[in-house]
Formats: structure tokens, C-alpha cells, sequence
């Protein structure tokens, strides 16, 4: 897989087919992911920058939603690593 993040967040499969990511959170939360390098990234840092210090009420719920949308466009589980402290994509 490449992921994009320099202009538009773009993701495409190993055979250069684009992938249908979603909307701009499921964008931001992919880019946020991919420049942490692997390493596993905070949940109070995903949610301070996907909602720029404003999150939404039920705002740990509505970042697993955004996290199942992604894994889902990028094809399962197989990829990521959770951790009680946040999420990593490699």
C-alpha cells in the first residue's frame, strides 16, 4: 500500500489501484497515522487534532468509528496494531 500526504490524502492498494478512503476525518486520521511512522499514536492526540481541541461529545466513540471506517476501506485488520494507549497503522 501507498499512502499520500503531501496535497490531497490519498491511499492506494499494492497494485496501484486508488482506494476510496472517505471523508476528510477518515483523511486526517489516515495521514496522522501514516506520519507517525508505525509507532502507536495517542488517543488524546488523535482526538485533539481530528477535532482541533473542540472533540465531540461522545468523542472516544466517534474516533473508533472513524478508525473501523479506515480499516474497513483499507481492507481489515491486518496492518494495524491497537494498544490500550492508541492506535498504530504500519
Amino acid at each position: 500500500m501507498r499512502i499520500e500526504v503531501l496535497g490531497p490524502v490519498r491511499a492506494y492498494a499494492d497494485n496501484g489501484a486508488p482506494i476510496d478512503i472517505g471523508g476528510t476525518r477518515v483523511r486526517a486520521l489516515l495521514a496522522r497515522l501514516a506520519l507517525a511512522g508505525g509507532e502507536v499514536v495517542s488517543v488524546d492526540s488523535l482526538l485533539g487534532g481530528l477535532w482541533e481541541g473542540h472533540s465531540p461529545g461522545d468523542n472516544v466513540n466517534a474516533l473508533h468509528a472513524l478508525v473501523h471506517r479506515l480499516r474497513r476501506a483499507l481492507g481489515g485488520p491486518g496492518s494495524w496494531r491497537r494498544r490500550p494507549a492508541g492506535t498504530a497503522c504500519e
